[in-house]
């Protein structure tokens, strides 16, 4: 392939991207984006076998590409950016536990003033929790 011939291909991928990029579905345009408030096992969070809930406030951003999930519990110290993308009422994202730790999948599927998160680790059982929406658009 000649020189022009990949500039060419870069600028029409250049002009087709925010064609893909539009695909992605926007929180705020049905009204998911804001704060949510629910309780979560700590367990799964952290690798441990403590099944005691603690409270948690999930933010859902409105370009529907991050949820940051707070948990009240010394095991969970730190806010987690929860990094995906909304297809519908269906927000997919991964969650990476530190350098050495696995994965964590989720999946909030948004109705109404709640959300639904189903959580799931390497070989273990997938989880769901709830929460109620308490502000936001």
């Amino acid at each position: 392939m000649t020189f022009w011939q990949k500039l060419n291909l870069l600028a029409v991928a250049a002009l087709l991207f925010p064609f893909f990029a539009s695909a992605q579905e926007q929180a705020s345009k049905y009204h998911y984006d804001g704060i949510y408030k629910g309780t979560v096992p700590v367990h799964l969070l952290v690798n441990g076998n403590d099944k005691h809930r603690a409270k948690a406030q999930a933010v859902f951003y409105p370009d529907g590409r991050l949820l940051v999930l707070t948990v009240e519990s010394p095991q969970a110290r730190n806010p987690m950016n929860v990094k995906g993308e909304l297809r519908k009422n269906v927000f997919s994202g991964n969650w990476k536990r530190g350098f050495f730790g696995e994965d964590l999948s989720f999946q909030a599927v948004f109705h109404g003033g709640s959300a639904t998160v189903s959580v799931t680790g390497k070989n273990k059982k997938p989880e769901k929790w709830y929460f109620s929406k308490v502000s936001g658009t």
